[in-house]
């Protein structure tokens, strides 16, 4: 059942309504407390009908009593499901947020599970899952770092409650939008669940991967000592031969042949550099090294362990796979087949862009967004980003923040937006509306150098020798060369806002000279120039030497699908298109016919506030020579690993090169992507205060990331792989697949691709190696020994392959018999 999220103006009767609906025992809060009002002990199984009504009803006592939660545990759910919450708070020093990071870590491969989620009033979360009916577990308080455990006879207040402090609670991840996430096992391991029914009276998959919970009691004391923020101090010893332990015999299970010695000494620094981030030093003024906890004593663990890859190492991989093996097998299930960890990849699925997640962007910018998104009938995602774009434009170039502790890696918040939707998007008002603060702002200042201009022209040419010509600053510039575009650049220094309603004319201006030669090269440098920013000279015949002391534009645009398809495909890959942030617009609706609740207003305003921030006094921010000009940010602690975690995210997910070379250089612009995102959001959330700080909190960085991963990073993926297209390599891996399904291969080699599909015949061994790594890489076949007295390298089909897409197999069946018919008959006509 589909339930709507409430909007901003809804009132407690329709929240409560819309929470109800979803199964969740909804009660008032008393005051301005976190306790429920009344008696509510006796609602442990669900709250009545008609007690719901008397508080929310049409004539209830709190209809107009925003302040309201959930009973967990088994007042909410029902149908064999109970709530559990996992309440993190952040007091000072401690951190739950930290714990949970550090369980996340060590549990689910730092993957966060995508489940209900909401902001406390209070800067805390909850974390929302569910589990068995004929599990049992207690409330805990402070049992973990910052950690509480809201399940049997607890409660938890929700949104849109306020906390005392006046702050709202807020969905970060909303239950009308999210699906409620089962516990894992090893969380209701760590939260003391317990059996209120034998084992065998209700069988579950769960269960079946631990034969008994046997869990700690509540109370019991976490297996390691751990500081204020979670980080391990003692039992550190133990934890680092575990993490050993189970990285290479993991390794062992993805490939048994003993590894190089360079690939053993990756290996141990990627581990350690896990190791390192999760433990400190009991000792502040010491080093891991120092307490017999470094690089030195891991290294000493992990060369014992690698020395029994043939025999323990092997011995305990197998017996994780029969684990594995047990839980997936069926009863009919072929034996003997190579194990696949995972099912493979759909090669014909169509990503889907993300909707605009709420709790994520600054306020002022998500209720612009959603408020004129409902009045206009556009798509939110697309006023949001415009209005990101239009922000960044309006923050001057001098704040910047230093990305990294050492070095001289700045950036600014500049932001390259398109808007990617057929003419029924709106792309052209989303773009109108968005960008009126900064439009007005630029009136003022092409006026005043207007003005300027006319009384300086009207001096006599005495008069001028003593008087500077007027300098034409900009905030934004349309239909323009780039020849004008270099002239009003010269003095704006702090950068503007490209605006081009039609992305399409843009890109085809750079082809004007020569088709795309030597002409349309120096304009696409200058563009890539000022998406870097810095300095740029200009050298003409007949107007000398120039220079622009910052060449920086920010860009908003809006374009067809169709239109980028064809830029993409026919001009030069320089990068120019990867830097573009795309959002995938979704088909407009009717607007409504009402005010936008002062959301407009205060948009407008947050616009001319980032334009005129403060800089003075901030030359101690800085290394640089020019700090005297420059509000130079930096992260925090927390929020510099932040990043570099992100970085190492982003390395990662770059190795989709050899599936989607275009996504994965696009990939490779957001470590700065990142940066820029987090000056817009510094500068947004204080823009209030009298002097915007130096230091970029940990969790302004960690909504900026959330931003990028969970909504920017799908758009993107949405973008070039259904917007553009399959690229050349994915449509390799089609043909191949293509030929795997219709031809029921359970093993193939490349002679067998030659001959069954024409477009293979081309290929040499070693580029036929590499298609199959991929192919293998994304679940669909695993190389395999090959036949006595033979060479030639053997790849078995995951058998998976042919039980998921047996209707593409069909339908590929049915499409090479047409392209079969339709040659016999064009055979046909010419022997006529």
């Amino acid at each position: 059942m589909t339930v709507e999220l409430p909007d901003e103006s809804a009132s407690a009767c329709r929240w409560a309504e819309s929470y109800r609906a979803l199964g969740l025992a909804v009660i008032p809060a008393r005051g301005r407390e976190k306790i429920p009002l009344g008696g509510w002990k006796e609602f442990q199984n669900g709250i009545p009908q008609a007690v719901h009504d008397r508080w929310y009803g049409e004539s209830g006592d709190n209809r107009a009593n925003c302040r309201m939660g959930f009973l967990t545990g088994a007042a909410s759910l029902g149908n064999g499901w109970k709530l559990l919450v996992i309440d993190l708070d952040e007091k000072g020093h401690i951190s739950g947020s930290a714990t949970w990071n550090n369980w996340i870590a060590d549990n689910e491969l730092g993957c966060e599970p995508e489940t209900w989620r909401a902001r406390t009033g209070g800067g805390g979360q909850h974390i929302y899952f569910r589990y068995p009916d004929y599990l049992s577990i207690r409330n805990t308080q402070e049992t973990f770092t910052g950690i509480d455990v809201r399940a049997e006879g607890g409660f938890v207040i929700a949104p849109p409650s306020r906390h005392k402090n006046g702050k709202a609670y807020t969905w970060l991840f909303s239950p009308f939008v999210t699906e409620l996430a089962e516990a894992p096992q090893w969380l209701l391991e760590k939260v003391g669940a317990s059996e209120t029914l034998p084992l065998a009276a209700v069988p579950s998959q769960s269960s079946a991967l631990s034969p008994s919970l046997s869990p700690a009691p509540p109370t019991a004391p976490p297996s390691q000592a751990t500081d204020a923020w979670g980080h391990i101090v003692d039992g550190r010893d133990a934890y680092m031969r575990d993490m050993i332990w189970a990285a290479i015999v993991d390794w062992y299970r993805e490939c048994p042949i003993p590894p190089s010695s360079r690939e053993v000494e990756e290996k141990l620094l990627e581990v350690f550099a896990i190791y390192e981030r999760k433990v400190r030093p009991q000792d502040a003024d010491n080093t891991l090294d120092d307490e017999g906890r470094g690089l030195a004593a891991f290294r000493d663990k992990w060369t014992y362990a690698m020395r029994q890859w043939d025999n323990k190492v092997a011995a305990a991989a197998k017996e994780k796979e029969k684990v594995a093996d047990s839980i997936a097998a069926d009863d009919t299930a072929p034996p003997a087949s190579p194990s696949h960890s995972d099912d493979p990849v759909d090669l014909w699925s169509k990503l889907s862009p993300p909707v605009l997640p709420t709790g994520v962007l600054p306020r002022q910018l998500e209720a612009f967004a959603f408020g004129q998104a409902e009045q206009m009938g556009a798509d939110p995602a697309g006023l949001a980003m415009a209005a990101l774009a239009v922000c960044a434009a309006a923050i001057p170039d001098r704040v910047r923040i230093k990305v990294k502790r050492h070095g001289h890696w700045y950036e600014n918040a500049r932001l390259w937006v398109a808007l990617i939707g057929t003419p029924s998007t709106k792309k052209s008002p989303i773009t109108s509306q968005t960008v009126r603060p900064i439009a007005r702002l630029d009136g003022r200042l092409v006026r005043k150098y207007v003005a300027d201009k006319a009384r300086y022209d009207n001096l006599s040419k005495d008069e001028r020798k003593d008087e500077q010509p007027p300098r034409q600053r900009r905030l934004r510039l349309e239909d323009t060369t780039i020849e004008a575009a270099q002239e009003v650049l010269k003095d704006s220094a702090d950068g503007l806002l490209l605006v081009q309603d039609e992305l399409s004319g843009w890109f085809g201006a750079m082809d004007k000279y020569n088709s795309g030669g030597r002409g349309a090269a120096k304009d696409r440098a200058f563009w890539l120039q000022s998406f870097n920013g810095g300095q740029y000279a200009i050298n003409r015949v007949g107007r000398g030497v120039s220079l622009i002391e910052n060449l920086s534009v920010s860009m908003l645009g809006g374009i067809q699908p169709e239109a980028i398809a064809v830029v993409a495909k026919e001009t030069v890959d320089d990068g120019l298109l990867q830097r573009l942030l795309p959002v995938v617009l979704q088909r407009a609706s009717v607007g409504k016919d009402a005010p936008a609740l002062g959301s407009t207003e205060r948009y407008e305003a947050l616009v001319e506030q980032l334009n005129t921030i403060s800089i003075s006094g901030t030359a101690s921010f800085g290394n640089s020579r020019d700090d005297a000009d420059c509000l130079t940010l930096y992260f925090s602690d927390e929020a510099l690993r932040i990043r570099e975690e992100l970085e190492a995210r982003h390395l990662a997910l770059m190795d989709i090169e050899g599936i989607h070379r275009k996504l994965a250089s696009h990939i490779g612009k957001y470590d700065g992507i990142f940066a820029r995102l987090s000056v817009v959001w510094h500068c947004v959330l204080n823009i209030n205060r009298s002097v915007i700080p130096p230091e970029v909190s940990a969790e302004t960085a960690a909504g900026a990331a959330a931003f990028l991963h969970d909504f920017l990073l799908p758009h993107a993926a949405a973008f070039y792989t259904s917007v553009l297209g399959p690229s050349s390599e994915v449509e390799e891996l089609q043909g191949v697949a293509s030929y795997v399904l219709t031809a029921g291969l359970e093993v193939i080699t490349m002679r067998d691709c030659q001959r069954g599909i024409h477009a293979m015949r081309s290929l040499d061994r070693w580029q036929f190696q590499r298609l199959m790594e991929r192919l293998e890489s994304l679940g669909w076949v695993s190389q395999i020994d090959p036949p006595k007295n033979s060479s030639a390298p053997r790849w078995v089909v995951n058998p998976r392959v042919h039980d998921l897409f047996k209707q593409r197999a069909a339908e590929e069946t049915a499409r090479k018999g047409k392209v079969k018919t339709a040659w016999q008959a064009l055979s046909a006509m010419k022997e006529k």
